[in-house]
């Protein structure tokens, strides 16, 4: 009898370990859409730069990153979660460039982007925040072609009224 005992629980222990052994686990389906955010900071040295991690307006996570560091986490198929950068004194975001992966829509706004998962994938999507000090950003103002033909017209007239006025004192 104790020989029989012992080869069930030594057959069901075989089973127990082949189905574990032989168990394709690689073709799960994902469920989610992975995300990430990366910060890019010329000259930032050490300077820390805040994110807010929020879904259907509720703070879920904030973030704190320096130039060159990423985070990142994943977004349910149907939800939006929207990352927002915190302004930091002296710098300016100068561009988000983001590269959606497929089933990932991204609204881009002016201080953050919106991730919104359409349907799962195991690509994820990224969006770098590209900031500037705030003194390298404004570029040096340069006319428009109709200041420039205002311009000429002007130096025009100006002309015109100098060679006219000269004709009269001559005469």
């Amino acid at each position: 009898m104790a020989n029989n005992l012992f080869r069930i629980v030594l057959s069901v222990t075989v089973l127990i370990f082949a189905s574990i052994l032989f168990t394709d686990t690689s073709s799960a389906q994902p469920t989610e859409c992975p995300a990430q955010i990366t910060k890019q900071a010329v000259d930032a040295g050490s300077t820390v730069f805040e994110f807010t991690v929020s879904n259907v307006g509720m703070v879920i996570a904030e973030e704190s990153l320096r130039d060159g560091e990423s985070a990142g986490g994943s977004v349910g198929v149907g939800e939006s979660v929207k990352v927002v950068e915190a302004r930091k004194e002296g710098w300016v975001i100068d561009d988000i460039i983001c590269d959606a992966a497929e089933g990932m829509e991204i609204d881009i706004m002016d201080t953050g982007v919106i991730f919104n998962c359409i349907f799962p994938t195991e690509e994820i999507s990224n969006c770098t925040f590209v900031n500037v000090l705030a003194n390298r950003s404004a570029s040096i103002p340069t006319l428009s072609e109709w200041g420039m033909i205002a311009a000429a017209a002007g130096l025009g007239l100006i002309g015109f009224l100098v060679v006219r006025r000269r004709r009269a004192v001559r005469a």
